[in-house]
């Protein structure tokens, strides 16, 4: 069954405080905590930063939460993200100084990629992959390169159960409290979406500090059958 654009901003709401994902058109939250330990269950101080609205430190989010933006569907370039989308996002980051951009474009998902070989923007449709998922433990495990921390994984921008890609550009150091909690849970998210049968695409825009290989956030768009139902901030 379809759900609305409202129910699942509303979903998504009580997820992003509890740790819980609500059947449809649940709205009551049993539970309020604003921190969540390793595996993305929100439990006790410490796995986030207690007051500061809507963003969890550490591996966290910002639910940035605002009205859909009604806008016509987006051309069938945009939604697979080779098209206008990345044109303008290419525009905007030369307008910003680096101008050196090359695009890379696999398993349907668009990226751009500057010239310290640093992934600065990430678009496409969601997909799902078949058992068993595509790795390479090599690009896993040079990821970030000498920026890299001692408690990071090998993370995806896009997951191998997404169809993402095995290449290098594919992956960044990623704290491994937010690779297996917070970022996981947003992951299963979109799965369910697409279980349901409803289009799900996303838009990751790295940050980076100075010259540093190892993005500090990342900031996630979220959208589902066209229409945005979060702006995300997770910190890195």
């Amino acid at each position: 069954m379809e759900t609305s654009a409202d129910d699942r901003r509303s979903a998504f709401q009580i997820w992003m405080r509890t740790g819980r994902w609500p059947g449809v058109g649940r709205r009551v939250e049993v539970k309020f905590n604003p921190n969540h330990d390793e595996l993305g269950r929100f439990t006790t101080a410490g796995g986030g930063l207690a007051g500061d609205v809507g963003r969890f430190g550490g591996g966290g989010a910002t639910g940035s939460w605002s009205a859909p933006v009604r806008r016509p569907a987006p051309s069938a370039g945009a939604r697979s993200g080779s098209g206008t989308a990345v044109v303008v996002a290419r525009a905007r980051l030369v307008a910003k100084g680096r101008r050196t951009l090359r695009k890379e474009k696999r398993n349907g998902y668009a990226y751009l990629i500057d010239d310290q070989d640093r992934t600065r923007y990430v678009i496409g449709a969601i997909t799902l992959a078949s058992r068993p998922y595509q790795r390479s433990r090599t690009a896993q495990a040079n990821a970030g390169g000498a920026d890299r921390a001692a408690n990071d994984d090998g993370g995806h921008y896009i997951a191998a159960r997404f169809n993402g890609p095995t290449d290098a550009f594919n992956h960044f150091a990623q704290n491994r409290s937010f690779n297996r909690g917070a970022y996981a849970a947003f992951e299963n998210i979109l799965a369910k979406e697409k279980i349901a049968g409803n289009s799900v695409s996303v838009t990751i825009v790295p940050k980076y500090f100075g010259n540093s290989q190892r993005p500090s956030m990342l900031k996630i768009t979220y959208r589902v059958n066209g229409k945005t139902v979060a702006k995300l901030l997770f910190d890195n």
